[in-house]
This record gives C-alpha cells, sequence and structure tokens, in this order.
C-alpha cells in the first residue's frame, strides 16, 4: 500500500503508481457514501502498528492524520471514518494473541470469546505453533500453556498472564 499508494507530499492516492496513466491521481481526503481511502489506509496503518510494533506505521499514519485535523474538527460528519481511526490512535489498544490449531475446538472457543463483543480498538493475531516465518511479531515468544491452545491480552506489547480457557479471557478483556 504504502509502495503504491503514497504521495510523497502527504496521504494516499486513490489509484496505485503502476495503474493505469491519469491526468491527474485523485486523492479523495472526505468521506462520502464509502470511507476515504486515506481514511482506511491511516486506520490499517495504526493496526498494523499495533501487531508489528513498528513505530513507522505509527507516524505515517499521523502525518496522513494532519491532512484532515483541521477540516475534521470543523465538519466532522465528512470525516467519520477518520474520527473513528482517531480513537483507535488515541485509545489504549488490546493487542490479543493466540496460539494454537485453529482447528482445535478450544482455539475456537478463545477466538469466539475475542469476537463475541464490540470491540473496536483490538487486534488479534492467531497462529498454530510452530509459528510460520511471516507471523507478526504480536505472536513472537508466545508458547502454549499445558499444551493447550493460549490466549494473551496484551497492551503496547506487554502481556498479563496468559490464559487457557474463554471465561479467564473474558475476565481479562473487561479488565476483571
Amino acid at each position: 500500500m504504502i509502495t503504491r499508494f503514497a504521495d510523497p507530499d502527504g496521504g494516499f492516492f486513490d489509484s496505485p503508481s503502476d495503474g493505469e496513466t491519469l491526468l491527474l491521481r485523485p486523492k479523495e481526503l472526505q468521506d462520502n457514501a464509502t470511507p476515504s481511502g486515506n481514511a482506511l489506509a491511516v486506520e490499517a496503518l495504526l493496526r498494523l502498528a499495533a501487531l508489528t510494533d513498528r513505530a513507522d506505521y505509527r507516524t505515517l499514519a499521523e502525518q496522513t492524520f494532519r491532512l484532515v485535523a483541521e477540516n475534521a474538527v470543523r465538519h466532522p460528519t465528512a470525516f467519520a471514518r477518520w474520527l473513528g481511526a482517531a480513537d483507535f490512535a488515541l485509545s489504549t489498544v488490546k493487542q490479543v494473541a493466540v496460539v494454537g490449531d485453529p482447528a482445535q475446538s478450544e482455539t475456537q472457543a478463545l477466538l469466539a470469546e475475542v469476537r463475541a463483543s464490540w470491540r473496536p480498538n483490538l487486534v488479534i493475531a492467531t497462529s498454530a505453533l510452530p509459528l510460520p516465518p511471516n507471523a507478526p511479531p504480536l505472536l513472537a515468544e508466545r508458547p502454549m500453556l499445558e499444551n493447550q491452545p493460549t490466549a494473551y491480552v496484551c497492551e503496547g506489547f506487554v502481556c498479563k498472564t496468559p490464559v487457557n480457557n474463554a471465561e479467564d479471557l473474558k475476565k481479562l478483556l473487561e479488565n476483571k
């Protein structure tokens, strides 16, 4: 996305650099019937930063926010998706890592608990062990407890005590 759509002057174009040659490459900042591609790009970058701990993704998202900050404050209804991304950027993001065979019912129960409630400021990564080479850093060095599927609830890559049942996971997700 960055390579193909980033504008050196800030933000992202709506058409790729290797796409059809246009007189002008469009770059829509305002949300319309569909969200702005720039707002979606910012949201994706923030989520990737939460999964990978890469500061460059967050920095690029923050730089792109600056393009709309003044207008979003004056006309919030025209920047709804941006405001959702801003909420994500300003909130404490919960990071959930689930390790275990995705086909196993215990793993499915952990994943179902994470997805049971609307949690807009949460990212999740899951994989069987051993991890594939392209696994996000959120999954790194997260062993299974007692050889059972295990969930880790983290904030800023600092994790609470891991759990391997849905009831305990629910308590962690609800901060109880």
